[in-house]
């Protein structure tokens, strides 16, 4: 008999997924493509969900991680970068990596790597679709 993808929710997958999360740069879209892990409606409902407020706690502790995980890597490329026989590509390759953690980092927590504009926590229009609303917070996709 073929196994498809779980549906329901346990707190073991909950904390997989959290774990994934917080130990990654990968986004829940493409984290839920992943083979043995529910479909993307299926965690955003868990997410939605006022019983499994313990989830979506998880969840937003992940994505900090998250967050604090590409910083790390920030510097990482930053250090790693500038070697004189490095071509120009190298160079816009790597300043192109840390731009992309520097906004998803800024997303995800803003308060804490975003730009103050954004800090008090509203969204512009180009980010909406990286968050969901849920009693009254932003949770990034």
């Amino acid at each position: 008999m073929h196994k498809g993808r779980p549906t329901q929710y346990t707190s073991q997958l909950g904390q997989l997924i959290c774990d994934k999360i917080a130990t990654g740069n990968t986004g829940l879209v493409k984290l839920c493509r992943g083979k043995g892990l529910p479909h993307l409606t299926t965690v955003l409902s868990w997410l939605r969900d006022p019983d499994k407020k313990e989830f979506l706690e998880s969840y937003l502790c992940a994505r900090e991680a998250q967050a604090d995980l590409l910083s790390d890597e920030i510097i990482e490329i930053a250090d790693e970068t500038g070697d004189a026989k490095e071509s120009a590509t190298d160079i816009a390759r790597a300043r192109l990596r840390i731009d992309a953690r520097k906004w998803k980092a800024g997303k995800l927590s803003p308060k804490k790597y975003g730009d103050k504009g954004l800090a008090g926590g509203k969204v512009d229009d180009a980010v909406q679709g990286n968050v969901i609303e849920w009693g009254g917070k932003l949770i990034p996709l």
